[in-house]
């Protein structure tokens, strides 16, 4: 094995310059007591070339949405369930209780929504709103979710179906309901992300059902901290905010 490093590292020193003054055992030695080794590049920049040359050049359309950017200043992106695919496994009890990977949520649909729009539409998690584009209206509760766009709202699919079982039947909503029937013309499948809605609050408010809980105490002061014998205590994030317990109040 050190031989083959070696031979690696002989690469490097014929190509260095300046190595000539020094034997490769030399070398190799002043790497291993380095630990690090360093060469200076140059990097070439490319040349600059504006973005609209870019789309010009392959002819991309522009987006066409329906409903008005004025009327409807989101864009809904309905994506299909990990759990139900598009709606075959809602019927399946088991299923239902399968935690959403990145929401937690089970039993239901939620609306995605970014932080900084909830709080300019005054909104919260759980709280009930209207989802309403040119061909409908659904109604969903709210879910924060930093990782969204402030311009997008994203649902499941795979609830809100009439029939299909008493574990699937009257159970959340489908965006797919308020889709605008509006093709991809280049493969002529529907154009999932062309919706435009906007969100209105009930002024209703529901408790999502989910299993991620909280990352806060909120007061419980569920983790707290003893002092050692040095005097000294554990030190937890401004967050946790642990009350010191003296040992001797400590349960045996």
């Amino acid at each position: 094995m050190e031989e083959y490093l070696q031979q690696g590292w002989r690469e490097i020193y014929q190509r260095e310059s300046g190595s000539e003054k020094e034997s490769f055992e030399s070398f190799w030695q002043s790497v291993l007591k380095a630990g690090v080794w360093g060469e200076k590049t140059r990097r070439q920049h490319p040349p600059f070339t504006p973005a609209k040359a870019v789309i010009d050049s392959i002819e991309v359309p522009a987006p066409e949405f329906a409903g008005s950017a004025k009327d409807f200043p989101f864009i809904l992106y309905p994506y299909r369930s990990n759990s139900f695919h598009d709606g075959r496994g809602a019927n399946l009890p088991w299923m239902q209780e399968l935690p959403d990977p990145m929401t937690s949520v089970v039993y239901g649909s939620w609306v995605e929504m970014n932080p900084d729009t909830a709080r300019q539409l005054g909104l919260s998690e759980g709280d009930l709103v209207e989802v309403q584009s040119p061909q409908g209206s659904i109604t969903a509760p709210v879910y924060v979710y930093p990782a969204i766009m402030p311009e997008v709202i994203a649902m499941p699919i795979g609830q809100g179906h009439a029939e299909f079982g008493r574990y699937a039947k009257n159970r959340g909503a489908n965006p797919l309901q308020i889709l605008a029937p509006q093709m991809e013309p280049h493969t002529g499948s529907l154009a999932w992300g062309a919706t435009r809605v906007k969100v209105i609050a009930t002024g209703r408010k529901l408790e999502l059902v989910k299993s991620g809980g909280t990352s806060r105490q909120l007061g419980r002061e569920i983790i707290q901290t003893t002092p050692s014998r040095a005097g000294g205590h554990a030190s937890l994030g401004p967050d946790l905010a642990p009350t010191l317990i003296p040992s001797k109040e400590l349960p045996s």
